[in-house]
């Protein structure tokens, strides 16, 4: 796999709540020079940092702090500013509070112990994700998953399992742009991994790896009919962190790549887009 290229960061400011003395200087020296880095030992003092401070770009919190949980502290930054991205760290390792922390808005989510290329990836790929926001701005990108849903639904048998399908189908259109497991998705669903693979195969015909790639596809082909996106932006606003990767999905399903799209869709009339 290769690795994420270094975006355009300069001026882009970090806000890192975290008490551990040696994670704070891991984080200190793998992104001072990328990012303005401001580090907040407690939740409660990043919380009124963020108040007086609203010009942060991206929050990384620990779940785990001397004064309140990093949930906690979460939660009221989705009241300060509600759009602006937040990495979760954990050293847990459990679904249940990744499930927790996506559910009060969490972008990500890394589990310790993390590799400095894991962490700058993700930073990078949440970074790029207000070009999802700017795509929806311009009508290029569109939000079905009520449709979607609803559609779903109708075709399963009813009853509380299929409401959790429904519940996790939604889920699915709502967050592909992020790094979303079958673990983590089942969990929405409140259905174990293997019964929700079973289940979900039976309603869709395919598997949940390969739902996911056709919604991130179907929504990429969208943003490449808008010039004012790279193909670099579409891969990373459908949550592929590795362009190559991004590619190489696109034409299994579609049977061209990116840029034979995009020229495709580009010499077509304007009605018959």
């Amino acid at each position: 796999m290769i690795s994420c290229p270094r975006m355009h960061n300069d001026g882009k400011r970090i806000l890192i709540v975290e008490d551990d003395a040696d994670i704070i200087k891991v984080h200190r020296e793998l992104l001072s020079n990328q990012f303005t880095v401001i580090i907040k030992s407690t939740g409660m003092r990043a919380i009124g940092y963020l108040k007086g401070n609203p010009d942060i770009d991206l929050v990384l919190l620990d779940i785990k702090l001397p004064d309140i949980s990093g949930i906690e502290v979460l939660k009221e930054i989705k009241k300060i500013k509600p759009c602006l991205p937040t990495i979760i760290i954990t050293a847990f390792g459990s679904e249940n509070v990744a499930v927790k922390a996506f559910r009060c808005g969490a972008r990500d989510y890394v589990k310790k112990p993390f590799s400095n290329d894991e962490l700058l990836r993700r930073i990078n790929f949440c970074l790029s994700l207000n070009i999802i926001e700017q795509a929806k701005h311009r009508k290029a990108l569109t939000n079905e998953a009520d449709e979607v849903a609803a559609d779903f639904v109708s075709r399963a048998k009813a009853g509380r399992k299929s409401h959790n399908l429904q519940q996790a189908i939604s889920y699915i259109h709502n967050n592909f742009s992020t790094d979303i497991s079958l673990d983590l998705v089942a969990g929405t669903a409140g259905i174990s991994k293997y019964h929700f693979s079973r289940l979900f195969k039976e309603t869709t015909g395919l598997t949940y790896q390969s739902y996911l790639n056709r919604v991130r596809i179907e929504q990429a082909k969208k943003m490449l009919e808008d010039d004012a996106l790279t193909i670099t932006d579409a891969g990373y606003a459908v949550g592929y962190a590795d362009l190559t990767h991004f590619e190489r999905i696109f034409k299994k399903l579609t049977g061209i790549t990116p840029s034979q799209y995009r020229r495709r869709s580009s010499s077509l009339p304007a009605s018959s887009q």
